[in-house]
């Protein structure tokens, strides 16, 4: 019985193997349509793959670094102070900081006006920026900067170098003020800016809102909101000043600045105002009050009476000036005569 199983195995062996060659031979066949199928997509992930790796071992090294950043534009900000705002280090990925949220940043600090970022070779980035500039300091319930943008920014230890290139400012207190000295700074050229020590205002007869601008070098300017831009010409004027402490006044009219007498330096006369015999100032059509002029004759000199004292000029009750007639000794003598 045993025997008879064995022969019918080994009968059907023959006929297994060929079904198995059978199965062997479509497998191989599917494998390869499988293959064939998906070569493509195998080729893509392979290099995507690969990629990765490159990417991920130029990321986690020191070659994705920034290697240098160049600062162009800045002026009283210093190279860290920009880096710092930016937010950008060495140790920043080059391309890993989109360059609209670097510029974003600047942009919003008080100091910037306007700012660009931009990728170079070699893993540098470039930052070019405008400044808002600093045009005063000054002192009030605390320390201020002034800049030409028309805003007032508080003076905080990362400025205190600035000081020492921008003008103390006392006064000009309120917003128009504050405003009118700003737009007249504004005109000014910075190198005149660093050479002006103070800034205040003199009070003058004919505008009491005057500017008066102490220099560096001993000198006073004088000019009004409008003419201040005059200063612009000051150092070729200064350099044909034999002399220090001299006080030069902007022309608004004829756009010029001139030497004068300081005013600290003028005599002061008191003027005196006809009053009526009420003890009341007489006014004139202006409602102003009216100034007592003395008599002088052709050459300008003061006329006096016979007890050597001033002889005014006399007003009617509208202050309008009567005219007198000067009577010369050498005509009196002739009436005696004849």
């Amino acid at each position: 019985m045993v025997d008879s199983n064995d022969k019918i195995f080994d009968d059907l062996k023959p006929q297994n193997e060929g079904v198995n060659e059978v199965f062997k031979r479509h497998k191989k066949r599917v494998n390869k349509e499988s293959f064939e199928k998906h070569k493509n997509l195998i080729y893509k992930l392979s290099i995507i793959t690969g990629l990765l790796l490159i990417f991920g071992f130029y990321f986690f090294s020191s070659e994705s670094n920034i290697k240098s950043i160049v600062i162009e534009g800045n002026d009283f900000l210093t190279n860290d102070a920009v880096k710092e705002i930016s937010g950008l280090s060495l140790d920043s990925k080059y391309y890993l900081n989109p360059l609209f949220l670097v510029e974003n940043k600047l942009k919003k600090h008080e100091m910037i006006k306007s700012a660009k970022v931009t990728y170079e070779q070699n893993n540098i980035i470039k930052i070019a920026i405008e400044e808002n500039k600093p045009v005063g300091y000054r002192y009030l319930e605390n320390p201020e900067i002034l800049l030409d943008n028309g805003k007032i920014i508080p003076l905080i230890s990362e400025y205190m170098g600035f000081i020492a290139r921008i003008p103390l400012i006392n006064g000009f207190v309120g917003e128009e003020q504050e405003y009118l000295l700003i737009k007249a700074l504004s005109k000014v050229d910075s190198g005149i800016i660093e050479n002006i020590a103070e800034i205040s205002q003199y009070e003058f007869k004919f505008d009491p809102y005057t500017l008066e601008v102490y220099m560096r070098d001993g000198n006073y300017f004088f000019a009004s909101y409008y003419g201040l831009e005059f200063i612009n010409a000051y150092n070729s004027i200064a350099s044909n000043l034999t002399e220090k402490g001299v006080c030069l006044f902007a022309d608004d009219n004829l756009k010029v600045a001139t030497k004068k007498k300081c005013p600290w330096d003028e005599v002061t006369v008191e003027l005196e105002y006809w009053k009526d015999e009420n003890g009341e100032y007489i006014l004139n059509k202006y409602g102003d009050r009216v100034v007592v002029h003395y008599l002088e004759d052709e050459y300008g000199n003061l006329v006096l009476d016979e007890e050597g004292n001033k002889i005014p000029i006399p007003v009617d009750a509208f202050g309008e000036e009567i005219e007198i007639e000067i009577i010369e000794e050498e005509d009196i003598e002739q009436d005696n005569i004849e």
